[in-house]
């Protein structure tokens, strides 16, 4: 059953109300008393009833003092800790608050999802959904990178692709590499689209020792790319793979690779030469 909220402000009014009535009723009862005095009567009945008044009035303060700290004070407290840690406000004390602390988690979540959206566009590239050229390269410039290998990929003739089939379909060809190596790899991986029909993918705590992995991987990828149950034509890759471990430059390494597979003809994949100890 969902708890109703206090409405801060209508019980405050009502508590200000109720107050300011019986201080009015404490005011006349010390005017009869002043008159009673001055003629001598009785007064003392006045004087307990002004007691109790005032009594009341006490309680009545305690009451708002409480109620304004169970429902506001404590309540803003939390808030104003939650907003410093760039939290979601909870829900608690007066209706009010509750009704702030709506609206501000709305426009929270809303703010959220335009950054992370502008986040994602900002290093993503947007017809194929992997990483953009800016990525790859600031990943390529990181000296912190432990080791991994890159692999640089090419449709082939993917130009005389585009001449036969129209760009419409060559697009949807580069949606279908793209999401390739999403599925394919792992998800500390990263994919890349660095030129027009040109990707790059960074496998990280990758050596040579995982060179079988890699190639089944590739041979995988060339076999899924030609498959045409999806309705587009089939596309082959050519890829060049190097090591980090082996090389001061990899993506050197991997171009030199990838001109080799090339020249091999269509669908081929050729890893760098590995270096021995006397090289």
């Amino acid at each position: 059953m969902k708890k109703k909220a206090v409405y801060f402000g209508v019980i405050s009014s009502f508590l200000v109300l109720l107050t300011g009535l019986f201080c009015f009723v404490l005011l006349l009862i010390t005017h009869f008393l002043s008159v009673a005095m001055e003629r001598g009567g009785s007064w003392k009945n006045l004087l307990v009833i002004q007691i109790v008044i005032i009594w009341i009035i006490v309680i009545i303060l305690i009451i708002s003092a409480i109620f304004s700290t169970v429902l506001v004070i404590k309540p803003l407290g939390n808030m104003i800790t939650e907003l410093r840690s760039h939290e979601r406000l909870s829900l608690k004390g007066a209706a009010e608050l509750q009704e702030l602390a709506q609206n501000y988690n709305r426009m929270r979540a809303k703010l959220m999802t335009e950054s992370e959206k502008l986040s994602h566009e900002a290093s993503h590239d947007a017809l194929t959904g992997v990483y953009n050229r800016k990525v790859f390269e600031n990943i390529r410039a990181d000296e912190g990178m432990e080791d991994y290998a890159l692999i640089l990929i090419d449709i082939d003739d993917f130009k005389e692709f585009n001449d036969v089939y129209g760009h419409d379909v060559g697009d949807k060809v580069l949606q279908k590499m793209g999401r390739l190596l999403l599925s394919n790899f792992r998800t500390t991986d990263y994919p890349c689209r660095v030129g027009g029909d040109e990707f790059a993918l960074i496998m990280i705590k990758t050596g040579r020792n995982l060179q079988e992995l890699i190639e089944n991987k590739l041979i995988t990828l060339n076999e899924q790319m030609q498959d045409t149950g999806d309705n587009l034509p089939p596309a082959t890759l050519s890829v060049g793979v190097a090591y980090s471990s082996e090389c001061d430059d990899p993506y050197v390494e991997a171009d030199v690779a990838l001109y080799r597979s090339k020249a091999l003809g269509k669908g081929h994949i050729t890893f760098c030469e590995e270096k021995t100890g006397s090289e």
